[in-house]
């Protein structure tokens, strides 16, 4: 069977061959302590201070929880032949999310482009749980910038570039600008 292909077996039943495969699983397991330890938090080496004896403490950590999580299905357990554990993302990493994410929509002739400010981007980052940073930034951009961006360029002229900030009278509500003038949302 060649990598990758769906095929029936002589009993009729579809099977897929993953002999050749890696499958790479991810998860935010053992996310709460490992920001405990970077917090300082019942770090588990015994220099505080010392990067890399922190780094051991955040990858011991992270194998425990994924074995504690796992450890009523051995024979799961068994058949993953390695685990790394990432850092979590920093607060310059974010900003750079959030510059992707609004960038993603901003392709093709006659898009949708849409800036933000900086106000707006320190906002969108101060709402972010760190320990669900990707996913979290990209549903908060989705939500609060993205769709009402959407309903305000069918207003325009296609393609007329949004800028997006943060409302000043503290309702914490994104608002829509072309040059000067205000545009508003009907999304709530």
């Amino acid at each position: 069977m060649d990598k990758g292909k769906l095929e029936i077996n002589g009993c009729g039943e579809r099977v897929l061959d993953f002999s050749r495969s890696t499958i790479i699983l991810t998860s935010n397991i053992g996310s709460t302590e490992i920001v405990d330890i970077k917090k300082g938090k019942g770090s588990l080496g015994f220099d505080l201070n010392s990067g890399a004896s922190r780094q051991v403490d955040i990858q011991q950590v992270g194998v425990e929880a994924a074995q504690k999580y796992w450890r009523y299905m051995p024979e799961f357990l068994s058949r993953i032949d390695s685990t790394v554990v990432f850092n979590s993302l920093t607060e310059e990493v974010c900003y750079r999310l959030v510059d992707k994410f609004l960038e993603e929509y901003s392709f093709g002739q006659g898009a949708m482009t849409v800036l933000a400010t900086d106000q707006l981007k320190n906002w969108i980052v101060s709402q972010v749980d760190i320990r669900q940073a990707g996913r979290e930034l990209r549903r908060i951009i989705d939500k609060l910038v993205i769709t009402p961006a959407a309903e305000v360029s069918l207003k325009l002229p296609k393609g007329t570039p949004l800028i997006a900030d943060i409302s000043q009278d503290g309702s914490n509500k994104v608002v829509f600008w072309i040059s000067k003038q205000m545009v508003k949302p009907r999304i709530g």
